[in-house]
């Protein structure tokens, strides 16, 4: 199975934290459509495996892809922000741990988002999305992927 138990620790509680924050995201705010809606389009319907039990592994990774680009994409003016407040910061050791803290809460935060928008879109649910995650992760050169996605 694995050889170290702490990747794979890490692989479920990235995906528990990832659907968790995602639930919370989504119940605060409506899901809109978004430009990610003609990438998911060109995706095509939900392909699974041949046991139909778990997506099929091209096509999670796709959607793994495309909630982190978008997600990215999202992040990627406060981040600009982030970042000057971390140069005014950066003599002062507290206040720096503190933006960068922040800043990481705030892009986790719209990965969730942008995840549980994108599993809301093809009707799926987010234990179902957690469950492929820990199906595919089992595999050593799929759990290499998705953490190069990440």
């Amino acid at each position: 199975m694995f050889k170290d138990k702490k990747v794979l620790y890490a692989l479920i509680g990235g995906a528990t934290l990832l659907v968790g924050a995602a639930i919370i995201a989504h119940f605060s705010q409506t899901v809109e459509d978004s430009p990610i809606d003609d990438d998911l389009d060109k995706l095509g319907p939900l392909k699974r495996e041949e046991d139909g039990r778990y997506l099929d592994f091209e096509y999670f990774i796709k959607v793994f892809e495309l909630s982190t680009t978008y997600a990215k994409m999202k992040f990627s003016i406060k981040k600009k922000e982030y970042v000057s407040k971390r140069r005014d910061a950066i003599n002062d050791d507290e206040e720096y741990r503190k933006i960068v803290m922040e800043m990481t809460q705030e892009e986790e935060k719209i990965i969730e988002s942008q995840m549980m928008d994108i599993i809301n879109k093809l009707g799926i649910t987010e234990q179902e999305f957690q469950q492929n995650a820990m199906y595919h992760g089992q595999d050593q050169m799929k759990q290499i992927r998705m953490m190069q996605v990440q």
